[in-house]
């Protein structure tokens, strides 16, 4: 090993000994730091690459074609280098390729990310801007950082152990990647732009072209990446090339015995669609009223090529929805897909007439690489824009989901992961709007609930463990306006007590109702919950408990009422209008057993809970016993803010209209002297530190926050 690469290596160690940037101390002069890589200023194949992209194509066409991986060094571009040896993080697709000249005096090391790079040699390390700046404005940069430090300390003991001089050392090329989407965009569609000619590695991928050549031997792996301004103009001919070779012997029996063939791409990884289980047999149900005999197939996960794989999230999934689609009686031939590979998915796509789908790596078989008409949906905003502006681009009838029916619920283990809130009838309208343009007919529409009732009726279902009907969810929150009011006037315990009489009465009716109607077990079980809240409106009128409990249980009641009398087709319309009559009553209990909030259940200490600073001082301490937990911090605290700010924003628009859902001051609570303790402790002012620096003029106060929430935990243990 020569002089210059133990230095190298030396100076790499301590690189990786720096402080990262949001760990840097007030006056900490030894940062870890990537720079910009000026390629204006220079004359190699990635300065090329970057500044002159076609004229590059060509340049790495050339690079790609040789016995041996050769490049310029990035600064001193008289030199040439040789890459002779490779790091792969495989679950990844990270590269990092070490490079040396004849002469071993000027090492550097090339990592790839994607389609983005990052350069480290003597002069520093290096980056383009787009990978620590544009992606996602800017919000993973330090993410990115931390990664690359990582990447240097697995790096150098590689080093150290491998014979990294200059050698003669063949190479082949490596397009393995666990991602999908990242496999075909950033490595695929460069294998059939530079016309490779190099043997491949023989690794699973999820797509091997026929027209390369396959090798098991051991040479030096080298990844085909590229960073081009025209990259949808590769990859729209890597799609075409990947659908003609799929199709090129694909026959399918019985293709035409169908009305219609729908492809269903359904999240399942990192996202849930939280109301699939409703939602989709509702979308066939309405759709099957124009076509009578409908086949489905359901996208899942997908195995590598020529591979089968089981895939238990995704059957279970698949068979709960069929059981509820079955239940229907409808001619819906539904068939799962998961575990197929991307060959067999693309032949079955070819033959739907329309595709529902998730944007990201769902939206591949029906959207990128069989361009099919139909609706999509995305689970956040934020990372759905801009595949669907590229689909739109390819597919102008494609239809996207309003994001205003959108509520997007996100994992804080998981930057990338959400859940979320679509409505079904929003779906369904836009599937219709396709299908009309398709099949030349016309579809009726249906009203769309708002989104967040959707949700509310989620969660409350999830609580309660009964269905709920969306109507009786506006019930309730009537009901639970009256209540808050309600808890700002001084009630009695007589007036409970005599909300309890008026109950008796109440399941009288209901026991009249139940003789005309014996058979209706919905209605009987009402009467059994009845008695069930009576004995707690006792209880609590002997224990003086919240008044939580009885509104979750007085909802149930209504609810299930409710229910009734909205689907059940009763012959006596008498019935009907007692039912009907038994809510409004039912309704006036509610406000009779309403206890004075503030007297029965003191809460000036969750209104502290509630507040910015506590929340964010929550999320420091919860998100500070582990090193990803540092990563995701920033990003954990900037969501926490904006939903605090939407929050804010929504009460005050209420408040503006409905004067008394104003909550009162917090010394009017019982409670109040025991709430301001919560103001003291390490949650608390935490948050209340990190909301200063970040208020402090050039947000200069982050550079001593460290030290201010040491002290903070210093200061509120000797308390």
């Amino acid at each position: 090993m020569s002089k210059e690469i133990e230095e190298f290596i030396e100076y790499l160690k301590q690189e990786a000994k720096k402080t990262l940037p949001y760990n840097a101390k007030n006056g900490d002069n030894n940062i870890f730091k990537v720079q910009r890589y000026e390629h204006e200023k220079y004359d190699c194949e990635l300065s090329q690459m970057l500044s002159r992209d076609k004229e590059a194509i060509d340049t790495f066409k050339e690079v790609y074609s040789k016995k041996y991986f050769e490049l310029k060094h990035p600064f001193k571009n008289d030199i040439i280098t040789r890459a002779v040896y490779t790091n792969i993080f495989e679950k990844l697709g990270f590269y990092g390729i070490f490079f040396i000249d004849k002469d071993n005096k000027f090492p550097w090391i090339l990592y790839w990310l994607d389609n983005q790079f990052i350069i480290i040699c003597n002069e520093g390390i290096f980056s383009h801007w787009q990978l620590l700046y544009n992606w996602c404005n800017g919000k993973f940069s330090n993410g990115y950082i931390w990664t690359i430090r990582n990447f240097i300390n697995d790096i150098i003991a590689e080093l150290m152990r491998e014979d990294i001089t200059y050698k003669d050392i063949a190479f082949c090329i490596s397009i393995e990647h666990t991602r999908p989407y990242h496999y075909f965009m950033d490595s695929l569609c460069w294998l059939y732009a530079f016309d490779i000619k190099q043997p491949i590695s023989n690794n699973k991928m999820f797509f091997k072209p026929k027209q390369c050549s396959f090798s098991n031997e051991d040479f030096l792996k080298i990844p085909v990446k590229f960073h081009s301004i025209r990259h949808g103009e590769y990859i729209n001919h890597m799609l075409s090339k990947v659908v003609n070779e799929s199709l090129s012997n694909f026959t399918l029996d019985n293709t035409h015995n169908h009305d219609l063939t729908i492809w269903l791409g359904i999240p399942g990884e990192r996202r849930t669609w939280l109301t699939q289980l409703e939602g989709i047999p509702s979308i066939l149900k309405n759709i099957a009223r124009y076509f009578p005999k409908i086949k489905v197939y359901v996208d899942g996960m997908t195995a590598y090529d020529g591979e089968r794989i089981e895939v238990a999230d995704n059957l279970k999934a698949f068979k709960a929805i069929k059981a509820e689609v079955d239940k229907l009686n409808l001619d819906i031939d539904m068939e799962s897909l998961s575990g197929y590979d991307y060959r067999s998915k693309i032949c079955y796509c070819s033959t739907c007439d329309i595709a529902i789908s998730d944007v990201g790596t769902t939206a591949l078989v029906p959207f990128r690489f069989c361009k099919k008409p139909g609706v999509i949906f995305f689970a956040s905003e934020t990372y759905g824009k801009e595949d669907i502006k590229q689909i739109k681009n390819q597919i102008p009838s494609i239809l996207a989901i309003d994001a205003s029916f959108l509520k997007s619920i996100a994992n804080k283990e998981n930057a990338f992961a959400f859940n979320f809130h679509i409505p079904w009838q929003h779906l369904y309208n836009l599937a219709a709007q396709s299908l009309e343009e398709i099949k030349g007919i016309k579809m009726h529409r249906l009203d769309v609930p708002p989104v967040e009732l959707v949700a509310k009726q989620y969660d409350l279902e999830q609580e309660l463990g009964i269905k709920i009907p969306i109507e009786s969810i506006a019930l309730f929150d009537e009901v639970k306006q009256e209540l808050n009011k309600i808890s700002k006037e001084q009630k009695s315990n007589k007036e409970l007590l005599e909300s309890i009489a008026l109950f008796d009465e109440v399941k009288q009716e209901l026991n009249k109702i139940s003789k005309e109607q014996k058979s209706n077990k919905e209605l009987l079980e009402s009467i059994a919950l009845f008695d069930a809240v009576k004995q707690e409106l006792n209880k609590i009128s002997k224990e003086q408990k919240s008044s939580k409990e009885l509104l979750t249980q007085i909802i149930s009641s209504s609810m299930i009422l409710q229910n009734y009398v909205n689907n059940k087709n009763l012959q006596d319309q008498s019935i009907i209008n007692q039912n009907k009559n038994l809510i409004a009553e039912l309704l006036y209990c509610k406000e009779q057993n309403s206890i004075l909030e503030q007297k029965l259940a003191p809460k000036a200490k969750s209104r502290i809970h509630n507040q910015l600073s506590y929340k964010l001082g929550q999320a420091m301490i919860a998100n500070s016993k582990s090193i990803w937990g540092y990563i995701r911090m920033p990003y954990v605290l900037s969501y926490i803010k904006d939903m605090h700010k939407k929050e804010q924003i929504a009460y005050n628009e209420k408040i503006k209209t409905d004067p008394n859902a104003k909550l009162p001051p917090l010394e009017s609570y019982p409670d109040y002297k025991e709430a301001l303790k919560e103001k003291e402790c390490l949650t608390y002012k935490l948050g209340e530190a990190m909301i200063e620096a970040d208020k402090s003029p050039l947000k200069l106060g982050y550079l001593t926050i460290w030290f201010k929430c040491k002290k903070i935990q210093k200061e509120c243990k000797n308390r």
